[in-house]
């Protein structure tokens, strides 16, 4: 999807980047999730999914993000052995599940500025 001429942002291999782009999209089509597609999102090893939640003040944010990396394995050189006895490359997926959890506390720390209510508060 979109243009991948920026080199720093995009791996240059176009058909690794629309085989994988087309993984995720029929993963997400397959079990229905409301989704679209931003134009110039990418991490530098492959397409991703962010899953968004939206603040109580409106805002986005992205909870958590999986990553398909066609990249690494590539660099590394890793393979392993498939069920007809063949070398095959791998594909790594990245996924960043507590990332919820960590920006509503960086959230509470900023609206608190530190002083946390009692309840979150360490006993001591």
């Amino acid at each position: 999807m979109g243009e991948r001429n920026d080199e720093k942002k995009y791996y240059k291999d176009d058909k690794a980047w629309d085989e994988a782009e087309e993984v995720l999209r029929s993963v997400l089509k397959e079990i229905d999730a409301p989704y679209f597609e931003a134009p110039n999102e990418a991490a530098f090893y492959g397409p991703k999914i962010d899953v968004q939640i939206k603040k109580v003040n409106g805002q986005e944010e992205t909870a958590f993000t999986v990553q398909y990396d066609f990249v690494m394995p590539k660099r590394f050189e890793l393979t392993y052995t498939n069920d007809k006895g063949e070398k095959e490359e791998p594909v790594v997926i990245h996924r960043a599940s507590i990332g919820a959890l960590e920006r509503t506390m960086a959230f509470l720390i900023e609206k608190y500025k530190g002083a946390m209510p009692l309840w979150l508060s360490r006993c001591r």
